[in-house]
């Protein structure tokens, strides 16, 4: 619930920071604008960031956990670990809000709006089914830890949606969904072990 109330915070920020007269972006563009927003915020890159090279050039990049996977043991400093079941809500940092409010002008607030209210309507359905939520750190990276296999996620990355949800149950691989295409069956299907 104060996770909840955090988002719908959020959301109310961003409305009072709209300026008056504010076009409204179309859900294509909202859509298209959010899967291309440039999100990298740390100087501790793996090599093939350093050299700003994207691994999203496609729309199922963005949903792709191979995307996101990195071989790096980042500092403790700039990671989160996460060690239990759960839905992982991210976020963009203020690093990442400054750039897109330059990239996008107006119409980011517009893509906030739309990705706070898809991110707390998934919010809803996740505690439905008794799913519970994390936020992520404003970190760059997460540490799924399984008790057979760790996954380190650069969340922050080049080109990565500052918006985000991973899905991680143990036992599992995590999964990367966009919060808009959240419903029962795919929580039910994910994390089925955990609900029966």
């Amino acid at each position: 619930m104060k996770q909840l109330l955090t988002l719908l915070l959020s959301l109310v920020l961003f409305d009072c920071t709209k300026k008056e007269g504010q076009g409204v972006a179309s859900d294509a563009i909202v859509t298209d604008a959010a899967k291309s927003i440039q999100t990298d915020s740390s100087n501790s890159k793996p090599a093939e960031l350093k050299k700003e090279v994207t691994r999203f050039s496609d729309p199922d990049s963005y949903t792709s956990l191979d995307s996101y996977l990195v071989d790096a043991n980042p500092d403790t400093a700039d990671s989160q670990t996460i060690n239990k079941s759960c839905a992982i809500l991210v976020s963009p940092t203020k690093e990442q809000i400054e750039r897109m409010e330059k990239e996008y002008g107006e119409d980011f607030y517009t893509i906030a709006d739309d990705n706070t209210f898809y991110q707390a309507n998934a919010m809803e359905v996740l505690d439905s089914l008794d799913i519970k939520t994390v936020m992520a750190d404003q970190k760059r990276y997460l540490k799924l830890m399984d008790r057979k296999k760790d996954w380190t996620l650069d969340i922050r990355q080049n080109g990565a949606p500052g918006w985000n949800l991973i899905l991680f149950s143990l036992g599992k691989r995590p999964k990367v969904v966009s919060a808009i295409n959240i419903n029962n069956d795919l929580i039910m299907e994910y994390f089925y072990d955990e609900i029966n």
